[in-house]
Formats: structure tokens, sequence, C-alpha cells
């Protein structure tokens, strides 16, 4: 970048040479490693103070600032406003990419659904100026203030819940994307027969992880990214399928090397 400020920074989880750079004047964003910049703030109005970029998507990146949160879904090229005003934070859900916080100048909020929606989450926060966010996955939300210190909100989807649910609780895979090695948790409310497998991007069979029928209760299986044969699997898009009886849940996991 040239002259500016710069106040927040996201790299691309797929391609590390791939860097958006929020401040003023401008938002900004490199493909070779920061030798070269461009701006790519069309549809963005106003200063950016913060950037993110959806881990199971890289094409779709989040930027706050002055007028609110902006969302792009094509790499930065343009961008849409999504609604709120003083966006200083913007945190993705590492379990659930749509997902989304974000901190303002009067407290933090929650979409569910992709930054469509927003809900305030601002209990206890009394309408304070909110700069930075952080995730303790499926237990705390930790959030800092100018002036008034660290806040923390217990997320109410943590593993408790899912103890004690009543319902199929949506198929989990952690981390997303891995290197190597992922965690798939789901939970069965009563014994019915279970099958889990992973396919690759094209649909093609890659590995059958659970074929049984299983009581009710909290499981996990763990996945070392090889394939039937014991083989390593080549960086990329997978999915995992969840079928329980007639209900069936399906995953994107993101391998990377």
């Amino acid at each position: 970048m040239a002259n500016g400020s710069c106040r927040g920074l996201a790299v691309d989880p797929t391609d590390p040479d791939i860097v958006y750079a929020a401040g003023y004047p401008g938002f900004h964003k490199t493909t070779d490693g920061g030798d070269t910049w461009q701006t790519v703030s069309g549809g963005i109005s106003g200063n950016t103070y913060a950037v993110a970029v959806d881990y199971s998507e890289p094409n779709v990146v989040y930027a706050g600032g002055t007028n609110g949160l902006f969302k792009s879904t094509n790499y930065g090229n343009t961008w849409v406003d999504m609604g709120l005003s003083a966006v200083n934070a913007i945190l993705v859900d590492p379990d659930d990419h749509n997902t989304i916080y974000a901190g303002t100048a009067t407290g933090v909020y929650m979409s569910t659904d992709g930054g469509d929606t927003w809900e305030a989450m601002s209990d206890g926060l009394e309408d304070l100026y909110v700069t930075s966010l952080g995730i303790f996955p499926d237990n705390y939300l930790f959030c800092g203030t100018d002036v008034s210190g660290m806040y923390r909100w217990e997320i109410s989807t943590g593993l408790d819940e899912l103890v004690h649910g009543n319902s199929l609780h949506a198929l989990k895979v952690l981390p997303n994307p891995a290197r190597r090695n992922v965690t798939i948790i789901y939970q069965l409310p009563t014994e019915n027969q279970v099958m889990i497998s992973i396919y690759d991007a094209q649909g093609r069979f890659v590995k059958e992880m659970v074929s049984a029928r299983q009581p009710a209760g909290l499981y996990t299986q763990h996945w070392e990214g090889v394939d039937a044969f014991g083989t390593p699997v080549a960086a990329g898009v997978y999915f995992c399928r969840l079928t329980v009886g007639a209900k069936t849940d399906i995953v994107k996991i993101v391998l990377t090397r």
C-alpha cells in the first residue's frame, strides 16, 4: 500500500499471497504477497476498520467500517451493504461460516445467515464501543472495548446443549479448514442406523467412517485425510455426509497442505 492508514488485515486461508487490508482511504487487496496492491472498495462507503475472510468459501469477504458491514462474494471485486453501522471488528465463527459476529460502536451483533439479518447481543455491554472480537468455539465470545475493558459472552450452542438436546444436532467438523486430521461430531437423540462417509468435490466416494446402529448420545469420529486404502488424499474440498435414518446432513471440509 502507499500512503494511508491500515486498520485491519485478513489472509486468504487457501492462498497466503492474497491479503486484504482495511483502512482509509480505500479498501485494498494484494494477490502477490504484498508486492503490489489494488483498491477494491467499489460499493463500500466510508472508511473501513475490519476485515474477515470466510474460511470455507474464501471468495466471501466481509469489511466493516463507519457506514456498516459490507460483503463480497467475488474476492472483493464488488460489495453489498449488509446493514449495521460503525463496525470495528468482524469474526466468522470457525464452527459455522454462516454465523458472523460484528463489534460496533453500540455493542455486538450476530448473524446466523451470512449477514442477511442481525440480532443484538449487547446485554451486559450497555451499548459499549467494541473494538475487537475473539472466540473460543462453542464456549465463549470475547469482546474488547475502547475504555471499559474485556467482556465475555457464553455461547448457548455448546457441548452441553449437544448432550441434552432433543433433536439431531447439525453435523460439525473441527477444525475446518484443516491440514490433515479432522474431528466429526454428531448427536443422536434416539437409537438409529448411522452412516458417515467422505466424498470428494466431484461426488466420488473417498472413505466410509461409520455404518452401524448406534444408541442415543454424543459421538466423535476422526478422519486423518486418507481414503479407504489409507492413502493420503490431495488438498482440496471434500464433503462429510451423515445419514441418520431418513435424515441427511452434509458439511464441506477444506483440506490444506
